[in-house]
């Protein structure tokens, strides 16, 4: 049964079959799930409405493991799994919503694990790539400063890079709002 079960776990599941599972699921069964979520489920099944309560249940368990201090390595690449899903930018509109970034930020400015601050730059960065709210809500979250401190701590190249091109991303946002013209709202008579 365990070869039986190997094959069953690397078989494309629906998302309503993945959430099922996951319900039932111990912890070393979640990351199994999450690990596989990636190489397994074609990104159409992003696309119906049980992939956004699957969705909120990573964001969720992201949001515990990180309290409790778990390893969160498989969240944060199921999570971008579902970022470059072909409807990302709902995905990235309710990971906003559901704490999410609050969560990377916080780990960006205070972890000591290179390989999940990166993983953490590259969803934000993401973020920072949905449009002017996500990059308003970045800056909000005090989200600059996080990743300036993160530079400032010289992690590895992958991760600076990451850094940099989200605060490339972020600033030139910023600049194109202060120099784009001034428009008067005139009533008509």
């Amino acid at each position: 049964t365990t070869r039986a079960r190997s094959r069953e776990a690397r078989a494309p599941l629906s998302m309503e079959a993945l959430s099922r599972e996951w319900d039932g699921a111990s912890k070393p069964q979640r990351l199994r799930l999450l690990e596989h979520l990636a190489d397994t489920s074609p990104r159409e099944h992003f696309a119906d409405a049980s992939a956004q309560l699957f969705f909120l249940r990573i964001v969720t368990a992201l949001k515990i493991a990180y309290v409790v201090g778990s390893p969160i390595s498989a969240h944060l690449n199921a999570i971008a799994t579902f970022f470059d899903a072909s409807l990302g930018a709902r995905f990235q509109t309710q990971f906003v919503q559901a704490g999410g970034m609050r969560t990377i930020l916080h780990l960006i400015s205070t972890n000591s694990n290179e390989r999940e601050s990166a993983l953490a730059l590259r969803l934000l960065l993401l973020v920072a790539q949905c449009g002017r709210t996500a990059k308003e809500s970045i800056c909000e979250h005090n989200g600059i400063s996080c990743v300036v401190d993160c530079v400032l701590s010289e992690p590895p190249a992958d991760a600076q890079e990451l850094a940099r091109d989200l605060l490339v991303r972020v600033r030139a946002r910023a600049r194109a709002l202060r120099s784009a013209p001034k428009v008067r709202f005139v009533p008509e008579h």
